[in-house]
């Protein structure tokens, strides 16, 4: 049996719509509230392009759990014979104030799935971090797998605790448990407005400024694929880098404006102004007890140009990534209907 924590979320739908297209999987998805499993079940049924839906749905078996919530992952080991955990669940954050919540879900709630895969003896883990825990070594000038966290930095918090999760991982790896780390991009994909998919969101509602970065995308749809086709090979204790293109800022919010019938960006934004923004709106947010849409911890990756490879997941298991240009499309009509 398959496990996959995270179920509801955007990789993690997408990962249970390309697991319960073969055959002989049997799977067991986690969700943490009815909410969640609906929301699941209609960007499953809507979104699926597979001609045995229904029969594909019912493959999969919900169970109500919470990763940080031991007893609640005991109940799901004890009752299903599991023998490979896809760690998709995370939260997902830039906001300070949110930072004990972070190691809350992405370190404890992942040293949790770690401790419980070696005790129940499962056979291969695949855990899903980020390109945010990837740093430039000294002599790089393109991110790979052979990057290194860079503990001197200005980290955010979200960065800080998906590696901290990846040592848990490492950590399993030490104590004799297969692993496999994904480091995907900045994730797109149908049937959601948020995390990543909230871009679509804002320009649709208008997005006339850019500022000067670029960042490295890839579809959901390409994660969900990359991780079976990493667990299912003879590959352990790697990691891989997930990005289909590496895109500047202006150009992914002017594709997204373009496949939503919106006008495009014009006005860049100097890393001056945004400081100066985000400090008042900090202020703001604490006066009126409200979210800031641009958090002090975001500034420095979006105007930040270091381009992501994903050569070596191509080489290894002869992966291709779609284009971000047909991704954007796809998820663009979706999203508009």
């Amino acid at each position: 049996m398959i496990l996959v924590t995270g179920g509801t979320g955007l990789v993690g739908i997408h990962l249970l719509m390309e697991l319960s297209n073969i055959p002989e999987n049997r799977i067991v998805a986690i969700y943490r509230s009815e909410k969640s499993l609906s929301h699941a079940s209609g960007v499953f049924h809507t979104y699926n392009s597979c001609p045995n839906l229904e029969l594909n749905w019912n493959k999969i078996s919900w169970i109500q759990a919470d990763i940080t919530n031991v007893p609640s992952l005991i109940n799901v080991f004890n009752t299903y014979s599991i023998h490979q955990v896809y760690h998709c669940a995370g939260y997902i954050t830039f906001q300070t104030a949110a930072f004990n919540k972070l190691k809350k879900v992405n370190i404890e709630g992942t040293a949790n799935i770690v401790n419980l895969s070696i005790d129940y003896g499962i056979d291969k883990l695949c855990y899903v971090s980020s390109i945010a825990t990837l740093n430039l070594n000294a002599d790089q000038v393109v991110i790979d797998e052979t990057s290194q966290w860079n503990s001197e930095l200005e980290n955010s918090g979200y960065a800080i605790s998906k590696y901290g999760g990846e040592m848990e991982v490492w950590r399993g790896k030490e104590e004799g448990l297969s692993v496999i780390i994904v480091h995907p991009g900045v994730i797109i994909g149908k049937g959601f407005t948020l995390g990543s998919s909230d871009i679509f969101c804002k320009v649709k509602k208008g997005m006339p400024f850019y500022t000067s970065g670029s960042s490295g995308y890839v579809g959901a749809t390409d994660v969900a694929k990359a991780m079976i086709g990493l667990m299912i090979s003879k590959l352990e204790n790697d990691r891989f880098i997930l990005v289909s293109e590496n895109i500047t800022h202006k150009k992914i919010i002017t594709t997204i404006a373009n496949a939503l019938d919106k006008k495009e960006p014009n006005k860049r934004v100097s890393k001056k102004l945004i400081k100066v923004f985000a400090v008042l709106e900090e202020y703001l947010a604490f006066v009126f007890n409200y979210t800031p849409v641009i958090a002090k911890e975001m500034i420095e990756s979006l105007f930040s140009i270091t381009p992501y490879s994903s050569k070596k997941i191509e080489e290894k298991i002869n992966f291709h990534f779609q284009p971000i240009q047909k991704i954007v499309e796809e998820t663009a009509h979706t999203f508009k209907n």
